[in-house]
């Protein structure tokens, strides 16, 4: 039975320090950066969903201030655009390895 988990946390991990999967596999940095059932690294989905929480909570409650609220709502944002924009880049990366074989 194979991690999914893992597998795409070395992958990434592979594609972000420009190593083959062989070698992130072998690499200590990249066995002890996974944090098994921590979800380190939230999926776009969450972080959405999290976005949303928050906005409700802000609006319902008014309990932080406009200020607070902006800027953690903000740091979400930078979130997912990161997160998309890896994704993309990691996709069209194996676009061009698939095509070239």
């Amino acid at each position: 039975m194979t991690n999914k988990a893992w597998i795409s946390h070395v992958k990434q991990f592979a594609f972000k320090n420009n190593i083959v999967y062989m070698q992130a596999l072998k690499s200590i940095e990249c066995q002890e950066s996974y944090t098994k059932k921590d979800h380190k690294y939230q999926g776009i989905k969450d972080l959405r969903k999290q976005q949303n929480q928050m906005v409700i909570n802000y609006l319902n409650n008014n309990d932080i201030s406009k200020q607070t609220f902006k800027e953690e709502y903000l740091k979400l944002e930078f979130k997912i655009k990161n997160k998309m924009t890896d994704s993309k880049r990691y996709r069209e990366r194996y676009k061009k390895i698939k095509n070239n074989i």
